[in-house]
């Protein structure tokens, strides 16, 4: 759903054929694979909409984190470069993102991790989808 979406996003075409977007560049950040099979993964969504890959190649960079994860705080730091740069950013996954200490079940936590999170979309002026995995 996340990468389908991030292709509309790309292509100006509508998500889920129904829901306009505002076309722009998007970025991939995930914390859990290797850059190459987010982009093989990128290749075959791409393919089932039957969209070129050369259509989005440019137009959504992947940011994989594995093995140097950063929480929602120094996200923010590493990220402030990109200011306007990006119409919407997708983190995959949401719990690899929180700092340490911090409990999934405290509601106060929580909620300073999504006024983190609105900061960065203010910052960046720009969507942001957060992937999250339930208990394995």
């Amino acid at each position: 759903m996340a990468l389908g979406l991030a292709i509309c996003v790309a292509t100006s075409r509508p998500w889920l054929d129904t829901f306009k977007v505002s076309a722009g560049r998007v970025l991939l950040i995930d914390n859990e694979l290797h850059p190459e099979t987010i982009v093989s993964r990128l290749r075959k969504v791409a393919d089932g909409m039957m969209i070129p890959f050369d259509d989005i190649a440019d137009v959504i960079e992947v940011l994989s984190l594995r093995g140097r994860l950063q929480h929602w705080g120094d996200l923010l730091l590493t990220l402030e470069e990109a200011v306007s740069t990006y119409q919407l950013v997708i983190t995959d996954a949401w719990y690899r993102m929180l700092a340490s200490g911090i409990s999934e079940n405290d509601n106060a936590e929580i909620a300073g991790v999504y006024n983190q999170i609105d900061q960065l979309a203010d910052q960046l002026n720009c969507g942001i989808v957060m992937v999250h995995h339930t208990s394995k």
